[in-house]
């Protein structure tokens, strides 16, 4: 019998990749939730992990989008035609049924978005976990990370259990009404949470970039030879281009689903603190017995609050991710600046760099035309003042 040489026995087994880093599996616990629940409510077709488009859940999806469109068409018109028969047609009636319409399109849109473009859900799982190999973002970076989701699902199971409970009690002959309103309400919610992690994993990613991009100038200054370190600023701004990349790809690929969320969001702020505000204002008239109102409650303020903090999470976000290239591209001129005695390969690479960094514009937005961050917060609250100043003023007298 032959005997097979020692060194075929002892062939090196390939090196296995490293294990993704802390923050990143906490990420893709909290995306694994996520597009769970997306898949539960009809607006998710992907399954497995990495995810994959399932065509199963593609009709399921579809399936869904026709049964919710029609129940809440029809909770619309049994709403409208249960008050014109009780002749209680009035202000507020009409400002529910525009919300309630205005959701349904919203819901729609970003359902047939997130139906049509799977693919770049997965596309954005498999980015994360590409760049969880070699990415490490420090502790302070990854809290955006860490909190963002849990946060927000927690707020949106207690508004949702209080608000129905609320909406219950005084509507128990009318609970497709109530479904017709928090349906479509809790997809969109859905679609805001799935975009604010998408967002704080580019902050994650800022983060990381941010802090290599300190490190090298640190270690570069320490030894007083940048030009041995050329290779590692070459890496640096392929993961730059990589992040860019990223933000572009999601700002125009999921733009229609991000631009109804917006628009749902600043809708059902204005509506619900316009009715809260409402509610406040007869109690503090003390036009004798305020009888209970599904359409005037204080938990219509409270929700309208807690949809303008998914905004403003969007805005806080986008502008911390902003502020990390722009002390990225600051870190960088400093140090072209403070040693003009580089070498000319070295100079132009921390140059071309810097004008990378500089003409990227990495924020969140939807199609390039709308960005968040602290000016659109800032607009955002002002529209909203805006448009709850001018319901007021044309608000019947209270009592008629």
């Amino acid at each position: 019998m032959d005997v097979l040489p020692a060194a075929e026995h002892k062939r090196p087994s390939p090196p296995s990749p490293p294990a993704p880093p802390g923050w990143a599996r906490h990420w893709a616990r909290q995306w694994r939730a996520m597009l769970a629940l997306l898949s539960a409510s009809g607006m998710n077709c992907t399954s497995g992990w990495p995810p994959r488009p399932s065509p199963v859940l593609r009709w399921y999806g579809c399936l869904v989008l026709a049964v919710r469109t029609f129940h809440n068409v029809q909770a619309i018109l049994e709403l409208k035609a249960s008050h014109e028969d009780a002749g209680k047609i009035d202000y507020n009636m009409l400002l529910i049924l525009y919300d309630m319409g205005v959701k349904l399109v919203t819901s729609v849109v970003s359902q047939v978005v997130l139906l049509v473009r799977c693919e770049d859900v997965c596309l954005s799982t498999e980015c994360m976990l590409l760049y969880s190999r070699v990415g490490r973002p420090p502790v302070p970076g990854a809290m955006a990370v860490a909190i963002v989701g849990p946060a927000y699902m927690i707020g949106l199971v207690v508004m949702t259990a209080a608000s129905t409970y609320v909406l219950s009690a005084s509507l128990t002959h009318m609970l497709s009404h109530v479904l017709g309103d928090f349906a479509p309400t809790t997809a969109m919610i859905f679609v805001g949470i799935m975009q604010l992690l998408i967002t704080a994993l580019h902050v994650g990613l800022a983060t990381d970039g941010s802090s290599h991009v300190r490190g090298w100038v640190s270690e570069a200054e320490a030894n007083k030879s940048p030009a041995a370190h050329v290779g590692l600023l070459r890496e640096l701004r392929v993961r730059q281009q990589f992040l860019h990349d990223m933000v572009l790809h999601h700002n125009s690929a999921l733009g229609w689903c991000y631009l109804s969320c917006l628009a749902h969001v600043l809708m059902e702020a204005v509506v619900c603190l316009y009715l809260g505000a409402s509610h406040l204002r007869l109690l503090a008239a003390e036009v004798g017995y305020v009888q209970p109102n599904p359409l005037l409650n204080p938990w219509l303020y409270v929700w309208g609050v807690f949809e303008l903090t998914v905004f403003c999470g969007m805005c806080v976000l986008g502008q911390k991710l902003s502020d990390h290239h722009g002390r990225m591209y600051c870190v960088l001129r400093g140090f072209l600046v403070s040693n003009p005695q580089l070498c000319t390969k070295t100079k132009l690479e921390l140059q071309g760099f810097a004008q990378q960094i500089r003409r990227q514009d990495n924020r969140p937005g939807i199609f390039g035309l709308i960005h968040y961050d602290l000016a659109t917060m800032k607009a955002g609250f002002a529209s909203t003042v805006t448009y709850i100043i001018v319901l007021s003023q044309f608000e019947p007298t209270v009592g008629h």
